[in-house]
């Protein structure tokens, strides 16, 4: 199914972009807001090629409410800022204090306020059944080893019985893991015998299932993220699966909203970037389609 009628998600999306527009315009005068890295970063880019699929599918699988206390485990902290901002009970956790200074500034503008924890999601210091929804967006498939696993026991743990949580992943068509031969992103990681750094893993109908058994959890609904693709992916010689996002990037149209005078106008990348999550993003149902590059998925308690 293309976005077009695609109900709940297509809400979804239209009131995550309208709030995050306010907060950018009506902050845009505001030094001490517009000087923070992650609002100059929304203020040119809210939500990158592939984001702007993936968080408002979350958020329609997640369907909060605000009497509900929100857990966020994610690396992008667009959707617990709009959670925020809609007066929901949100708690923001990350390994990696990146967020913590901004969203300290950010606290005046939001209602009832937003707890800021540091946390490793394998071991979190929340007492069980602390949360009624949790999300997850890009951060599970780059915990090496059985940190995937370990990360939803505990996200299982503090967890209400009665709760729900949705987790974003990478997906293809097989199981497939990216080692990096020169490593280009900031957290921390393992290397094997070679020298190469893992970055993530792509899951597959089989290992989605596993990994939901293994952490005590049903799935109650997965919908999957695919695209037109532009050339087929594969593998580039750092050992990162390279599909549309990557081949977006060195487009004209990127290039020149890039290395112009109006790269400076507020919005130009991402409604560049929109157009063409417009034209090739589509979600769809069929695990067996070979278009799927990511999954999102509803999980409950196994009774």
């Amino acid at each position: 199914m293309s976005f077009s009628n695609t109900g709940p998600f297509d809400v979804c999306f239209k009131d995550l972009q309208r709030v995050t527009v306010k907060f950018l315009v009506s902050n845009f005068f505001n030094k001490s807001i517009r000087r923070t890295k992650h609002y100059q970063e929304w203020l040119r880019m809210p939500m990158n090629y592939v984001r702007q699929a993936e968080i408002p599918l979350v958020l329609s699988l997640l369907n909060p409410s605000p009497n509900e206390k929100v857990l966020d485990v994610s690396s992008p902290k667009l959707l617990a800022l709009y959670m925020a901002l809609k007066n929901f009970k949100v708690c923001a956790t990350d390994a990696d204090p990146y967020f913590v200074d901004d969203f300290c500034k950010y606290a005046d503008l939001i209602p009832g306020g937003i707890e800021l924890e540091m946390v490793d999601v394998r071991n979190m210091p929340f007492e069980s059944g602390s949360f009624d929804k949790i999300f997850s967006i890009s951060v599970l498939e780059h915990i090496p080893g059985d940190g995937d696993k370990l990360a939803l026991l505990e996200v299982n743990r503090v967890l209400s019985e009665k709760g729900a949580c949705v987790i974003s992943l990478p997906a293809f068509h097989k199981p497939l893991q990216e080692w990096q031969v020169e490593k280009k992103f900031y957290w921390e990681s393992v290397t094997d015998s070679n020298g190469r750094h893992f970055y993530q893993r792509r899951y597959d109908r089989d290992q989605l299932s596993k990994l939901a058994e293994e952490s005590g959890f049903q799935i109650e609904e997965v919908t999957y993220i695919a695209e037109r693709p532009i050339v087929e992916p594969e593998l580039d010689s750092n050992g990162t699966l390279i599909h549309n996002s990557g081949y977006i990037d060195t487009t004209i149209a990127n290039h020149w909203v890039n290395h112009t005078p109006f790269k400076l106008l507020p919005l130009l990348p991402y409604i560049v970037s929109r157009n063409y999550s417009k034209k090739y993003h589509y979600l769809t149902k069929d695990y067996l389609d070979r278009n799927i590059r990511q999954v999102v998925l509803k999980l409950t308690k196994a009774r």
